[in-house]
């Protein structure tokens, strides 16, 4: 607290009578401290005090009662709830406030840079940069009190940091990176947010960003008193598409149906780790997943990869040609058959997927068909000669035959 005093008081008008010279007069205040030793009392601040008075006689010394000098037109000032609140980094929003003034009349704030008066109320307030005092009067008994000085500065960010977050980058030549900032360590509601593309594009204040495209983002914070500051930047890129090298392709074509068809040396890559492999067929469906295609029948295929991204290549379309050749003709045992008995027939060079065909020379029609080769012979009871032949897709061979006598029939081997 801060009291003006001036002492300027005095006692005055006091006739000490019927005494004998020499007299003494000693002023003292309540705490018995000697002010004065003169009749009146002058120049003294506020408080109570008495004279006592001694003359040359045999009397006693005499008191006079206190006197009370009032200290009029006092000024205090009381910083007991006195808050000083610095400006902010774009908003001039600084203040004194709860400064007690009593016993003035009037008062004033002042720059003290400047002189310029800022406010004539008890608080100030909108105040930049700069030093400041308050000053007191009263007008009635011209009075007047200084306060000490007070500096308002920039006011410091409130602190904020982002404690979680996650990210994706761009993939697949398309803008879909992805930003998620998930916790902060201080109340967001006492922040304005924004995002900066590569620090110059304003793109929102979400939380969650989506569909971005490879840049730097910079997230920044700006107070309560429009302090800004950055307290995020992530940096995104595009990760490379895999890379699909058919230089070295190889296709073999299918024989007679055989499935021997095949593609390979088709060679992929990708910065980002493994890559499936599948391949379609013209109609788009699915009829393998490794790296080359073996085991296929004629027809047109490509191959798709895919990395760890999802990113997909296509290859271009290759066509497995349908290989035509002869057939080696069936061989088989030579074979005695009694009339009315029945035999079998036996192929010797069998051909895995081929289909057999047994035929009735003498009517042309197919008496059995199989995949096996092997014909049963029911019994005979007559001369029959009898045709074979075998098949693989568009392949076939040359048609032998079979006689069978009433006595007995050789089988004829076929070359």
């Amino acid at each position: 607290m801060l009291l003006v005093i001036r002492p300027n008081g005095g006692i005055s008008n006091i006739t000490a009578v019927n005494t004998i010279l020499p007299v003494a007069y000693i002023w003292e205040d309540e705490t018995g401290k000697v002010i004065s030793n003169t009749l009146t009392l002058q120049n003294s601040k506020a408080g109570k005090y008495r004279l006592r008075m001694k003359d040359a006689s045999t009397c006693d010394t005499v008191n006079t009662a206190f006197f009370e000098i009032i200290n009029n037109g006092a000024i205090q000032l009381d910083t007991t709830l006195l808050q000083v609140r610095n400006t902010g980094c774009t908003k001039i929003n600084g203040s004194i406030s709860g400064m007690g003034i009593t016993g003035a009349t009037n008062w004033q704030w002042i720059n003290t840079a400047t002189n310029a008066v800022v406010s004539t109320q008890q608080q100030a307030i909108n105040l930049p940069v700069g030093t400041y005092r308050l000053e007191a009067f009263n007008s009635t008994y011209g009075c007047s009190i200084k306060s000490k000085d007070y500096t308002i500065s920039i006011a410091p960010p409130i602190p904020i940091t982002v404690t979680t977050s996650n990210w994706k980058d761009a993939t697949c030549n398309n803008d879909n990176g992805s930003i998620t900032l998930g916790q902060f360590n201080n109340n967001t509601n006492l922040f304005q947010f924004t995002w900066l593309k590569d620090s110059v594009q304003n793109i929102g204040s979400s939380f969650n960003l989506n569909g971005l495209s490879p840049a730097t983002y910079f997230f920044t914070a700006t107070d309560t008193n429009g302090c800004a500051r950055l307290i995020f930047k992530r940096a995104l890129v595009m990760i490379p598409l895999p890379v699909l090298n058919e230089t070295n392709v190889v296709v073999i074509g299918d024989t007679c149906d055989f499935k021997t068809g095949a593609i390979k040396g088709i060679n992929a890559s990708s910065s980002s780790g493994v890559i499936n492999y599948e391949w379609f067929t013209g109609n788009n469906t699915s009829i393998g997943k490794n790296k080359d295609l073996f085991k296929t029948g004629p027809g047109t295929y490509h191959l798709v990869i895919t990395d760890v991204n999802g990113c997909t290549l296509r290859s271009v379309d290759y066509t497995v040609p349908d290989i035509v050749t002869s057939l080696p003709a069936p061989k088989y045992t030579d074979l005695t058959i009694p009339r009315h008995a029945a035999a079998t027939l036996k192929v010797l060079n069998f051909l895995q997927g081929a289909r057999y065909e047994l035929l009735d020379v003498s009517t042309g029609a197919i008496a059995q068909t199989n995949q096996t080769g092997i014909f049963n012979l029911s019994a005979v009871h007559e001369d029959k000669e009898f045709a074979i032949k075998a098949y693989a897709g568009p392949c076939s061979t040359a048609t032998g035959t079979v006689k069978d006598k009433s006595a007995r029939y050789n089988s004829t081997r076929y070359s």
